[in-house]
């Protein structure tokens, strides 16, 4: 296992109102805080389209090998007591 930093949150379906208890990998030189299309599948988390692709790039500059970010999901979060509603893009994760 790597030196990653995970935190672990509550994500909560917004349809469903199921909690799903997972941990989140903390990215510090992310600039957007992003979902694994596998993951919204899933639990069967709707998304909402974007009006244009976002282009995504790995940490040396070249593009991602999975394309464009078309759209994203809003979801409640908690985190410890803190919560709030985070836009997350996704997009497939290594």
């Amino acid at each position: 296992r790597g030196k990653q930093m995970e935190l672990p949150i509550t994500i909560t379906n917004p349809q469903t109102e199921v909690m799903i208890d997972v941990n989140a990998l903390v990215d510090t030189g992310s600039t957007g805080s992003c979902i694994n299309t596998n993951f919204v599948h899933r639990h069967g988390l709707t998304t909402t389209k974007f009006e244009e692709p976002i282009e995504v790039f790995n940490a040396d500059g070249t593009n991602n090998e999975h394309g464009h970010i078309l759209e994203y999901v809003r979801l409640p979060v908690t985190i410890g007591d803190h919560k709030e509603v985070l836009m997350l893009l996704v997009t497939q994760l290594g």
